[in-house]
């Protein structure tokens, strides 16, 4: 028997978590599921494993629910900033290791930083699986979309170097 689901509204999108009989619940995005809760992340190794293997590039595949955990856990780890130059060092090397060092994006990595960040250090939950619980909206892949036009946010300029949003401000 599942419950009654849960809203969150954002300015250009409705996410709607709809709890299951068996306790994973799913993320649906305009009825499409787009994410399960990350316990032990998709990856299913622990938050220590799981930042070691980032930090030294050992990672076959790492999905966007990924992105945000390793920020979530940097950030309770040693903050925001460190979290976001953590993020940085570690992604531009797993784009170098992949051969694709021109994917690393210097606005998406800061603002991404910045708003996982700003939520984990005001509200960290108990984990990061009732960090999502509490902000689903970081499951989005298009968060930023509330912030940035696309014009702005894929510009050659914001790849290399952090531009401010011009839909509404960071927090």
């Amino acid at each position: 028997m599942s419950g009654p689901p849960l809203t969150f509204t954002s300015v250009s999108r409705e996410v709607r978590i709809v709890p299951p009989e068996n306790l994973l619940p799913l993320i649906y995005y305009e009825n499409v599921v787009i994410d399960r809760w990350p316990t032990r992340g998709r990856s299913g190794m622990d938050d220590l494993e799981f930042l070691d293997r980032f930090a030294t590039g050992d990672l076959d595949d790492f999905p966007h629910a990924d992105h945000v955990r390793m920020v979530y856990l940097q950030t309770r780890r040693s903050g925001k900033e460190d979290a976001i130059r953590f993020a940085k060092t570690g992604l531009k090397a797993l784009v170098e290791a992949a051969g694709n060092p021109g994917k690393y994006h210097e606005t998406i990595t800061t603002a991404w930083g910045r708003l996982v960040g700003d939520q984990t250090e005001s509200d960290p939950g108990n984990d990061f699986d009732d960090f999502i619980r509490k902000n689903p909206q970081f499951l989005r892949t298009d968060l930023l979309d509330d912030y940035y036009s696309r014009a702005r946010l894929f510009s050659p300029e914001a790849r290399t170097r952090f531009v401010s949003p011009d839909l509404q401000p960071l927090p």
